[in-house]
């Protein structure tokens, strides 16, 4: 099939290109950039079995040229494709001779090549009207027949391109279908090769025991084997069950149940057979092969449109599981987080306690030595002194790190009194000025949700004292919708993007991963020159 396309947008046509030549690499697709180029290769006696027509490109519109398109002799059929998601436009279109048409969304691509099928055999079943009205007017009821079974074929189409739900499809195609093809139950069938079984998918009209959607029967010896082994269906027209044991034993449940006219035809997508579409009726040789030509019509459009629903359900799956993933991970790293909290705040208790304790003993021990060494030992007072002052600064040493590893201040007098202590230790360290406002209010966040916020404040002071060359930082906490809001505002030299997203920039990922960690946020916005303000939102919860 050679199909053209027409789409200014360089990057559209691509992905448009390759998702119909995608389907079937027999597939010739030639872009065009404009209408006019379009009417171009027409006029030159370029012939496409179908054109893909952009509705908004510069000059003139889709509507303007498919209206010359449609003036030619023996035009292609066309199928407008629009992002604007204008029912007007769709309707204008079909009204000035479009197939189809296409909105620009989110899976439109997976259904391009469902699109161009039916365009084509809605054109070729057009084709084939105006032939027969042509050549056999004195059948009117055939012609009428004709046109419609090709409004039937068109409404399937527009039923699976609507929609990934592939019971709905099931649902609205059947109710389509049995305006032009008589039948008593249709029932379509999936095949597993591997096991040779037949898995009944979907099932509407008279119930049959052992063929109810679910059931598995053998694939040897029945009709979906024959559909499936000739590629082009068959009808079958029992008399008696002599004749079903000779050649499908596999129908005798379905003759049982009063069926004596059956029509499979194959289901075949991109070349591979995945299963049957039967219709069936228990009036005798009710059907002919125009139901039969028109039934793998059908048949050839349910299979893609099962094709697509087997893949969108993988994708599915495949963003469920990962989803879950990421879930659990989350859960484990929140475990993590809170156990090594835990461990640091062990850690710095039996450093402040044990450590100071032991130091102050000692302390006490020199000063009991200085107070029985004679006066005249100037040398070993000088020591005892010496010692003395090296005792005071490894217990401020001590006092430092038990602080650095969890401060007293966060689980004793909550978030903003720790967030004030650690901006006025900041500034007595750097010199670099800090102003603190909160406007929290009686409010008790639990233990890992503080953690999470004062760690990230620290992360983010020290990326103000490394890189800003900031003079001045604007610290606020508040509390908004249900959100504990921080917001760290410096007067520095300002971030760049690239930096933001840096890989190596370790500190700023882990910043973010622990607000996600409890569905969370972190915004950092910038301006060179301008300094940097980095927002951190993380859902409040009380304690309870």
């Amino acid at each position: 099939m050679r199909i053209l396309l027409v789409e200014d947008n360089a990057d559209h046509r691509e992905l448009m290109r390759l998702a119909l030549t995608g389907h079937d690499l027999t597939w010739q697709v030639e872009g065009v950039v404009s209408g006019e180029e379009a009417l171009r290769h027409l006029a030159e006696g370029e012939a496409y079995d179908l054109v893909f027509l952009d509705y908004s490109m510069p000059g003139r519109d889709g509507l303007e040229v498919l209206e010359e398109i449609r003036g030619g002799e023996a035009p292609p059929p066309v199928v407008m494709v629009t992002g604007r998601g204008d029912e007007q436009v769709a309707v204008e279109a079909m009204k000035g001779g479009a197939y189809d048409y296409v909105v620009k969304g989110e899976d439109y691509l997976q259904l391009l090549w469902v699109v161009a099928q039916r365009a084509v055999e809605a054109h070729q079943l057009a084709v084939e009207r105006k032939g027969a009205e042509e050549a056999l007017r004195r059948s009117e009821g055939e012609a009428r027949r004709l046109a419609q079974e090709s409004a039937i074929m068109a409404e399937i189409g527009r039923i699976i391109s609507s929609t990934l739900n592939i019971e709905e499809v099931y649902d609205r195609f059947t109710e389509q279908v049995r305006k032009v093809v008589p039948f008593d139950r249709v029932v379509i069938n999936i095949v597993d090769f591997e096991k040779n079984t037949v898995t009944v998918l979907y099932v509407t009209g008279i119930s049959v025991p052992g063929r109810q959607p679910g059931d598995i029967f053998p694939l040897a010896g029945s009709l979906t084997e024959e559909a499936i082994r000739t590629r082009k269906g068959l009808i079958f027209h029992p008399q008696d069950e002599n004749e079903i044991a000779d050649r499908f034993p596999g129908f005798f449940p379905v003759f049982r149940a009063g069926f004596r006219s059956i029509m499979v035809v194959p289901l075949i997508s991109k070349d591979q057979a995945i299963g049957g579409l039967h219709f069936e009726s228990t009036k005798p040789n009710i059907y002919t092969n125009v139901d039969l030509k028109l039934a793998q019509s059908i048949g050839s459009q349910i299979a893609g449109a099962i094709a697509n629903a087997q893949l969108f359900r993988e994708r599915m799956r495949a963003e469920k599981d990962l989803r879950s993933s990421r879930e659990q991970l989350r859960a484990l790293a929140v475990r993590l987080q809170s156990a090594r909290e835990e461990e640091r705040t062990q850690v710095a208790r039996e450093i402040h306690d044990d450590l100071g304790q032991k130091l102050t003993a000692l302390k006490i021990d020199l000063f009991w030595l200085k107070k029985r060494l004679p006066k005249d030992q100037k040398l070993q007072l000088e020591k005892i002194k010496s010692m003395s002052k090296l005792i005071d600064m490894t217990v401020k040493t001590v006092k430092r790190i038990s602080t650095e590893l969890r401060p007293g201040l966060l689980d004793d007098l909550g978030l903003a009194a720790a967030i004030e202590w650690q901006a006025q230790d900041f500034q007595n360290r750097t010199g670099i000025k800090c102003e603190f406002n909160s406007s929290l209010r009686d409010i008790e966040l639990d233990r890992d949700r503080s953690t999470a916020v004062f760690r990230i404040f620290q992360e983010t002071l020290t990326n103000v004292a490394r890189h800003s060359k900031a003079t001045r930082v604007e610290i606020g906490l508040k509390e908004d919708a249900g959100r504990i809001i921080l917001i760290v505002q410096d007067n520095g030299r300002g971030i760049t993007k690239s930096e933001i997203f840096n890989a190596k920039s370790l500190g700023l990922v882990g910043m973010s991963e622990r607000a996600l960690l409890f569905g969370g946020e972190l915004k950092i916005s910038s301006m060179p020159g301008k300094g940097t303000t980095v927002t951190v939102t993380i859902p409040l919860v009380e304690k309870q």
